[in-house]
This record gives structure tokens, sequence and C-alpha cells, in this order.
């Protein structure tokens, strides 16, 4: 096989690969600081947890699928095999469609749990600005009258 014909596969496979190791690697130390950080309770360890899960799962099937471009270019010669060629790209497809699930799962997973948190903030800070007009209130009322 001449080695134009792999070039872009192996380049696919490198870029892949590298943005694997990278987000892994990202991923690692995010998720170590936020279980050592004590201001978390347990329903945000367990969102964070369940976020680090599906985080790595896409990240290590990204490196997955570019070493599988790569041994798939370099073993199966389309032109002598194309049906089994066909059902590997068929494969490399089904794995990639799970990708793109998985971060769409992600990002409605971490769009909802913004929006309840957020909905706790706002419930909060209506909780203390009513606690506030209350203090205000009963502080105008003990003001001594000339």
């Amino acid at each position: 096989m001449p080695i134009d014909s792999w070039i872009p596969s192996v380049t696919m496979a490198a870029i892949l690969g590298a943005a694997s190791f990278g987000l892994i690697r990202s991923h690692r130390r995010s998720w170590g600081r936020r279980k050592q950080d004590p201001s978390l309770d347990q329903a945000d360890l367990l969102h964070y947890g369940a976020q680090f899960r599906r985080r790595m799962q896409a990240s290590a099937l990204l490196g997955v699928i570019g070493l599988l471009l790569l041994l798939g270019d370099l073993l199966i010669p389309w032109q002598k095999a194309p049906f089994l060629f066909s059902i590997y790209f068929g494969f490399i497809l089904l794995l990639t469609g799970y990708l793109v699930l998985l971060a769409i799962g992600d990002a409605l997973a971490t769009a909802s749990y913004t929006r309840a948190a957020l909905a706790r903030i706002q419930a909060q800070r209506r909780h203390l600005e009513r606690e506030a007009a209350e203090l205000r209130e009963k502080g105008r009322s003990e003001l001594p009258v000339d």
C-alpha cells in the first residue's frame, strides 16, 4: 500500500487520539477538584459523578473511533473486500452515532441540572429578599417618633 493512501487515516487517528487523551485528562482533573470541593452537597456530587462517567465514555470512544479508522484503512482493502469494508464502516458509523447520543444526553442532563440549580438559587433569593423586607419593616416600626 503506497504511503499516500494511508496518510489521511494516520492524520485522523492522531487528531482523534490526541483529542481523546486531552479530554480524558481534563475530565479527570475536573472530577478530582469537584470531589474535594467541600461546598458541594451529595446531589451535586451525584450529578458531577454521572457527568464524569458520560464524558469519559464519550472521550474514550472518540479515541477508539480514531484507532478503528486507522486499523480498518490499513487492514481492510476496500477495493478487494468492499462488503467487509462496508460492514466495518457501518460499525464506525454506529459508534459515531452512539457518541453523538452520549453528547446530546450529556447536554440535556447538564441543562436540566443547571435549570434546577437556578430555580433553587432564585427561591433562596426570594426568601432572603422577604427576610430583608421584614427586617426593614421591623426596623422602621422601632424608630422613635418625634
